[in-house]
C-alpha cells in the first residue's frame, strides 16, 4: 500500500495549499496577488476572473512547480483536485475478484469556483455499500455527482457544483494518473501489487445559469504520457486549459508550451501568454510570462509578467527576484526554501519581502559512528631519510591504531613513508607502514588505521626521492580504539513553513534598495504578548498516516503584532487555535470545531498609537454548530496521532468594540446570527454606546417557502430585509424600513417587483419589473407612480445603450433596430462614430420627443466610452494603455475628472 498524501496533478494540487494554509496574518502567509482579467457573463451572478497568486507554502525544495512557476498559481480556472491518501479510493472496482474488499474511502477533494472554495470527502457505509459526500470545510454550494455504473465501488464521472445563486458549475473533464497499488498479500510471496489508473483531478467544463443556459465554455488540450520505450497505452492523461469562451462577451486564450525537459518536479506545460479578446475575436489585452530554471532541481521560476499591446509593445511589467532561506544545522538537519524576495513595480518602485523558515516536521536518520578513540602517542620529524628511529607508542595487546598524518608540511609533494618498527631487545623488526612510498600522492588519506601486535613501536620517516628539506616540522599522532562502532537514530528537521517578517516599500528599483530608505515598512512579530521570548505558534499537524509525518500541517500564531513604522503605531491580533477547544480524553470522542480553529479564529484586535496608547479594541466571540453528518477521522489511519471530527460552522459571531479616549471609552456591539438552512446572515444586531439597538433581519427563499427558487438552489439571495430600532433591550422596537424583492412570475426565476415600506409599514416605493429579454436583461420597469422606464440592450445584449423614461418597451421597440444593429457592429473608430450618430438620431426622433432619453457607447471589455443625458451634454470616458479609466472630458475636451492609480504595495 502507498504511504502518505499524494497530490498527483501539480498545477491543480498546488491550489489545495490555499485551503490547507490560508493566506492570513495568523499563518504568516502574505497576500501577494495580481488580478489579470475580469469578464462579465450573461448572468449578474458570476464574472470570470483570472489572477496570479503567490503562496510560500508551495516553495519548499520538494514542491512541484506549476504552469506559472514555483510558488505561483493562476487562480480562476475552476478545478476539483484530489489528495490521495495511501491508495486511491476506488482501488477495488471488481466485485467478482476473489480478493475484493470494501475498503475505506479516504481521499480528500479540494474545489474552487468563482466566489467559493472548499474541501470534501466521501464516507463509505460498508454494510450497504453506499456513499455520503461530507463537508470538511464550511461552504454553501451544493455538490452533485454522477458516477460510473459499477456495483463494486464509487467511480466519479463528473461533478456539478450549484452555487447559492443557482449557477451550475459542471466538471466533466478529468485527468487520469497511474498508481501502483496493493491488491492482496500472498502467504509466500508477500505483497501483490498492480498498476491501476484513476481520475486524479476534475476540471470546469462549462457554467450555466439557473435556466441551464450556457454562460461559459472551457476548452482543454489533452496530453498523453507514455512509459519509457512504450507507446501503446499511456500511463497518464492530463488536461491543459487553452480557451475560456464567455458567451456574447469575450474569449480568453491561454497559450501553453510543453516543457518537460528540465525537471520531473515541473508541470509538463508552462503558460506563455494569456490573451483577452472580444467574443468576435478583437484584441483587448495580453499578458506574457517570462521564466528561468533554477538549480538545484531546475525548478520553473517566474521572472516577470508583462502586459503588452496588440503589436507586442510593453505597457507595464512586474519583475520578481528570489533568494534562499534556511533553518537548522548539520546536527539538527537543514531545511531550505527559495522564496520571493523583491518585486519590481511597473513604476520602477520595489516591494521587498523578508521571510524566515520555521520547522514543523522531522525525519529519522541513522548516523553511523566510527569506533571511539583516544590519543595514544605522537612523534615529530625535522628532516627525512636521516635513519633515525623515534619512539611512538607501546601496546600490551593487539590493537587498532589510527594514525593522523594531517600535519606533514610539504611531504605530499614527494614520495614518503612512515615505517613502523617493533623493538625486541636491541633489534628492530619492520612492521606496518603508511604513506605513498613509490609515487607522490597529494590526495593520500591523512587518516590510516593499522592493526598492531603487543610491543614497543618506533618509526622512521624516509623518502625515495632525492633528499629534500622539510619546510617545517611534521607531526604524526596515534589514537587507540577504546570501543566499537555504532549506529544512532536521530531526528532531523525535514520540512518547514515560511512566514513573513518584514515588508519594505521603496521608490527605487531593486538594484538600489540596499542604500535607499524605504517609503514605508511593515513588521510582523509572532511571539507571545505575555512572554516575548516564546513563540506563539501552535502547530496543527492535521493527523498523520504513519505516526511521524503530519498530513496537513499549518502553524497558527496566536499572537501577531503588526507595526507600520515607529511613528505610525501598531496593531495586536489574538487568534484561537484548536487547543481553545481541547480534544477530549476519550479517544472515541470528537475534537470540537477543529475544521474552523485549524485555520485560526480571530479572538481580539487592539490598535495602539506610537506612544503605546490603546486606541481601539475589538473582542470576538462565537457560537458553533455541527453539520448534520457523520464523524470521521482527520486522516484515515488508525495511529495514535489521529482523532475524529465533525464539520462545524459559525452560527453566530459577536464583536464588542471599544474606542478609547482621555476620560474613558465608548463601547458598541455587533452580533451576526446565521440560519441553519443556508448558513447565511439571518439577523444583524448593533448596540450603540448609548444602549440603542438596531436590528436587521433577512429572509431567503427557504424562509419564504419559494419552491421555484429552492428547486433552483437560489437560496443565498435575501428576499426580504427588515430593520427596526430599539431604545434598549426591553423595547419592542420601531420599524425603520422594510424591503422585499418578489419572484412572482412563474415563467422565469427573475425578480418581478421590488417594494419598500416606511416606518408605518405603508408602501413607500414600488418598482415592477415588467419585461426581460432572453438573457435576463431587464427591458422595462414601472415605478410606483406608474411611469414606465425602458432599457435598450445592444452589443449582443451585453450592455444597456439607451434608457427611455416615460415610454413602454412596446412604444419604442419600432425605433430601436438601427441603434441595436449598429452597436453590434461597433468594432472600430468608424463604426463607433456611426453608432453614435444613430444614437443621436434616436434621441432626436420626434416620435420620442416626450420622453427623457439617456444613451451610452462602450468599448467592449474596457468600459463606457460616452454617456449622453437628456440635456445632451455628453461626457467622454478615456482610458490609459492598461485599460484603466484615465479621465472624463466633455465634448470640447475639458477635463471633468482625472483618475490616478497607485500600484499595489
Amino acid at each position: 500500500m502507498n504511504q502518505g498524501v499524494l497530490r498527483p496533478t501539480p498545477t491543480a494540487s498546488s491550489l489545495a495549499t490555499y485551503s490547507n494554509i490560508p493566506v492570513s496574518l495568523q499563518t504568516g502567509v502574505p497576500d501577494i496577488s495580481y488580478p489579470l482579467i475580469s469578464v462579465p457573463t450573461n448572468s449578474k451572478m458570476v464574472d470570470i476572473n483570472l489572477g496570479l497568486n503567490y503562496h510560500t507554502g508551495n516553495t519548499y525544495d520538494e514542491s512541484w512547480a506549476s504552469n506559472v512557476g514555483k510558488g505561483w498559481s493562476l487562480l480562476g480556472p475552476g478545478v476539483i483536485s484530489r489528495e490521495i491518501i495511501n491508495d486511491f479510493d476506488e482501488t477495488f472496482d471488481d466485485a467478482g475478484f476473489d480478493k475484493y474488499v470494501k475498503n475505506e474511502f479516504n481521499d480528500i477533494y479540494n474545489f474552487s469556483i468563482p466566489g467559493e472554495s472548499g474541501k470534501f470527502r466521501f464516507i463509505r457505509d460498508k454494510v450497504t455499500n453506499s456513499f455520503q459526500l461530507t463537508k470538511l470545510t464550511n461552504f454553501t454550494s451544493k455538490i452533485k455527482y454522477d458516477s460510473v455504473a459499477n456495483p463494486a465501488t464509487l467511480i466519479i464521472d463528473s461533478f456539478t457544483i450549484i452555487s447559492e445563486s443557482g449557477i451550475h458549475y459542471k466538471f466533466q473533464v478529468y485527468d487520469i494518473a497511474t498508481m501502483n497499488i496493493w491488491i492482496w498479500n500472498h502467504p509466500l510471496l508477500g505483497r501483490v501489487s498492480a498498476d491501476k489508473k484513476y481520475r486524479s483531478a476534475f476540471y470546469l467544463s462549462s457554467i450555466t445559469d439557473e435556466n441551464d443556459q450556457e454562460l461559459v465554455k472551457y476548452t482543454y488540450v489533452r496530453d498523453l504520457k507514455y512509459p519509457p520505450a512504450m507507446n501503446q497505452v499511456p500511463e497518464s492523461e492530463t488536461n491543459k486549459l487553452t480557451r475560456i469562451e464567455i458567451k456574447d462577451h469575450g474569449i480568453i486564450d491561454i497559450n501553453t508550451t510543453k516543457d518537460d525537459g528540465y525537471s520531473p518536479k515541473n508541470d509538463n506545460f508552462r503558460i506563455n501568454d494569456i490573451v483577452l479578446k472580444t467574443f468576435d475575436n478583437r484584441f483587448v489585452r495580453k499578458y506574457t510570462f517570462q521564466y528561468s530554471y533554477q538549480l538545484p532541481l531546475f525548478s520553473r521560476t517566474l521572472d516577470s509578467f508583462t502586459q503588452v499591446d496588440g503589436t507586442g509593445n510593453t505597457i507595464e511589467k512586474y519583475g520578481f527576484y528570489y533568494g534562499g532561506i534556511s533553518f537548522g544545522s548539520d546536527a539538527d538537519g537543514v531545511i531550505s526554501s527559495a522564496v520571493l524576495k523583491k518585486i519590481q513595480l511597473p513604476t520602477g518602485g520595489t516591494v521587498e519581502y523578508d521571510f524566515d523558515l520555521i520547522p514543523y516536521a522531522y525525519r529519522e536518520e541513522i548516523v553511523h559512528h566510527p569506533a571511539p578513540t583516544e590519543p595514544y602517542g605522537n612523534v615529530s620529524f625535522d628532516a627525512v631519510s636521516t635513519g633515525a628511529k623515534k619512539y611512538f607508542f607501546t601496546l600490551d595487546k593487539v590493537s587498532d591504531i589510527t594514525i593522523d598524518a594531517s600535519k606533514i608540511s610539504n611531504l605530499p609533494q614527494h614520495t614518503w613513508a612512515l615505517q613502523f618498527y617493533k623493538k625486541t631487545g636491541n633489534t628492530f623488526q619492520m612492521s606496518n607502514a603508511i604513506g605513498p612510498a613509490l609515487d607522490a600522492d597529494a590526495g593520500y588519506p591523512t587518516e590510516q588505521i593499522r592493526t598492531f601486535d603487543p610491543g614497543e613501536y618506533y618509526v622512521e620517516l624516509f623518502t625515495n626521492d632525492f633528499i629534500f628539506p622539510l619546510k617545517r616540522t611534521v607531526y604524526f599522532d596515534a589514537f587507540i580504539r577504546i570501543g566499537d562502532p555504532y549506529d544512532e537514530s536521530v531526528m532531523k528537521f525535514s520540512q518547514g513553513l515560511a512566514r513573513v517578517k518584514k515588508v519594505k516599500y521603496f521608490n527605487v528599483d531593486p538594484a538600489n534598495t540596499f542604500s535607499a530608505i524605504p517609503s514605508s515598512i511593515e513588521e510582523y512579530e509572532y511571539n507571545k504578548f505575555d512572554d516575548p521570548t516564546v513563540s506563539s505558534g501552535y502547530f496543527v499537524g492535521g493527523g498523520s498516516l504513519n505516526g511521524l509525518d503530519p498530513a496537513n500541517p499549518v502553524i497558527i500564531y496566536k499572537n501577531v503584532k503588526v507595526s507600520k513604522g515607529g511613528a505610525n503605531g501598531y496593531s495586536k491580533y489574538y487568534f484561537k487555535a484548536p487547543d481553545a477547544y481541547p480534544y477530549p480524553v476519550s479517544q472515541n470522542d470528537i475534537w470540537p470545531h477543529f475544521n474552523l480553529t485549524r485555520n485560526g479564529l480571530m479572538e481580539k484586535k487592539e490598535v495602539y498609537n506610537n506612544v503605546n496608547q490603546k486606541l481601539t479594541e475589538d473582542n470576538f466571540d462565537y457560537t458553533f454548530e455541527e453539520y448534520d453528518g457523520p464523524k470521521y477521522l482527520v486522516v484515515p489511519s488508525y495511529v495514535i496521532y489521529n482523532f475524529h471530527l465533525k464539520t462545524s460552522w459559525i452560527k453566530s459571531e459577536r464583536v464588542t468594540s471599544k474606542n478609547f479616549f482621555a476620560s474613558g471609552f465608548a463601547e458598541t456591539k455587533k452580533e451576526v446570527t446565521r440560519n441553519n438552512i443556508n448558513y447565511k446572515t439571518q439577523l444583524e444586531k448593533v448596540t450603540s454606546f448609548d444602549g440603542r439597538i438596531q436590528e436587521t433581519a433577512y429572509q431567503y427563499a427557504l424562509d419564504k417557502n419559494n419552491q421555484k427558487l429552492i428547486e433552483a438552489n437560489i437560496i443565498g439571495i435575501p428576499l426580504e430585509t427588515t430593520s427596526i430600532i430599539k431604545k434598549n433591550a426591553s423595547d419592542v422596537g420601531k420599524l425603520m424600513s422594510r424591503a422585499e424583492t418578489k419572484y412572482d412570475n412563474p415563467a422565469n426565476k427573475l425578480p418581478s417587483s421590488a417594494v419598500s415600506y416606511d416606518t408605518q409599514n405603508n408602501l413607500a416605493e414600488e418598482v415592477t419589473f415588467n419585461r426581460y429579454d432572453s438573457k435576463g436583461n431587464l427591458e422595462q420597469y414601472t415605478t410606483k407612480e406608474g411611469i414606465p422606464v425602458s432599457v435598450v440592450w445592444g452589443y449582443s445584449k451585453t450592455q444597456p445603450i439607451a434608457k427611455i423614461e416615460g415610454a413602454t418597451y412596446d412604444q419604442i421597440s419600432t425605433y430601436i433596430a438601427d441603434i441595436v444593429s449598429k452597436s453590434d457592429a461597433d468594432i472600430d473608430v468608424s463604426s463607433e462614430q456611426s453608432f453614435q450618430s444613430a444614437l443621436d438620431l434616436f434621441r432626436n426622433n420626434s416620435n420620442l420627443g416626450n420622453y427623457q432619453i439617456n444613451t451610452y457607447v462602450y468599448d467592449p471589455l474596457i468600459g463606457m466610452k460616452s454617456m449622453t443625458p437628456p440635456s445632451g451634454i455628453r461626457e467622454m470616458y478615456q482610458y490609459d494603455k492598461a485599460g484603466r479609466l484615465d479621465q472624463i472630458v466633455d465634448e470640447k475636451g475639458k477635463v471633468l475628472k482625472k483618475y490616478k492609480y497607485n500600484y499595489k504595495q
